[in-house]
């Protein structure tokens, strides 16, 4: 089952001709999530290739402009070509105003409803297959939250075990690889009736804005990648706490205590000309660790 991130924009604050405002995009099974929606989102969606019609479901982590402006552009567009199924959206403290400002900016009204979830933690969205959790991060004055995607552990099916309760074509198999009890038969059969091995479910954590901080450390706790800001050098510590930033060693840092398998660093200030400089920072701490660049694509 793929798992694909693309990040659309990594700059800081102000975009430059490299690095556009932050958008990530997580691509699982045929479906397509988006991460905060800054300026030329749109266009950064096309290029990376994205079906942008299939996202149904926006998470934003704040509403600094560098985030969300892009937001009307892709909604308005959307309704240009023609869309009529709703679209849910996700934001901190606030989120239901700022949602409200974005649908009725303009001399135009979109063709399909909007529906605004303001979201503090825990659970904030769910499937069989997967959930998406939210934690509130430090991010100065301004109300601002991390997410997780999480996919809920499987079960590998043996197929003989299955075969044997005369399973080996049935729709439960679906079921049960995910965990669930079937009546068949006339009784019950569990996974463990059928299942080899549990395949753990994989884990992304977008932090968003923050200062480094319990929060993301406890939501980022064992995951499969953990994309998390780097505005500043580990030289201009003193600015990143002023302004509610991390630095690349603090991000490191996290990452290293939260027992993540990889770390990406994005949110890079345009007073940096050597992003190599700041991923060896980085590295220094945690050496499972990347810098992100704008189209960048990973899979999980």
């Amino acid at each position: 089952m793929t798992m694909k991130l693309t990040m659309l924009g990594t700059a800081a604050g102000a975009p430059t001709p490299e690095r556009g405002h932050t958008g990530v995009v997580l691509s699982h099974e045929g479906r397509v999530f988006l991460f905060d929606c800054g300026e030329n989102a749109q266009v950064k969606l096309q290029e990376a290739g994205a079906k942008f019609m299939r996202i149904n479901e926006v998470f934003i982590t704040h509403f600094h402009g560098d985030h969300f402006f892009g937001l009307p552009g892709f909604l308005f567009s959307m309704s240009l070509a023609e869309r009529t199924k709703g679209i849910a959206l996700y934001g901190p403290r606030g989120a239901a105003v700022e949602f409200d400002r974005v649908a009725t900016m303009g001399h135009q009204q979109l063709k399909y409803v909007i529906e605004s979830h303001e979201v503090r933690s825990g659970v904030v969205y769910s499937t069989d297959r997967f959930r998406v959790e939210a934690s509130p991060v430090e991010h100065g004055n301004v109300p601002a939250v991390a997410y997780a995607f999480i996919e809920e552990d499987r079960f590998k099916i043996d197929r003989a075990k299955a075969a044997e309760l005369g399973l080996e074509n049935s729709p439960h198999l679906s079921r049960l690889q995910m965990g669930r009890t079937v009546e068949h038969d006339g009784g019950t059969v569990g996974p463990d009736d059928v299942a080899s091995r549990v395949v753990p479910g994989r884990k992304v954590v977008y932090s968003g804005d923050t200062r480094p901080c319990g929060a993301v450390r406890k939501l980022a706790q064992g995951a499969d990648v953990l994309v998390h800001e780097s505005t500043y050098s580990a030289t201009d510590a003193d600015r990143a706490k002023e302004f509610g930033h991390s630095t690349t060693v603090e991000a490191a840092t996290v990452a290293r205590e939260a027992g993540v398998k990889r770390l990406i660093l994005t949110h890079i200030s345009k007073r940096y000309d050597d992003p190599d400089a700041l991923l060896a920072e980085a590295r220094e701490v945690f050496p499972a660790t990347d810098i992100a660049f704008d189209l960048m694509s990973l899979e999980v």
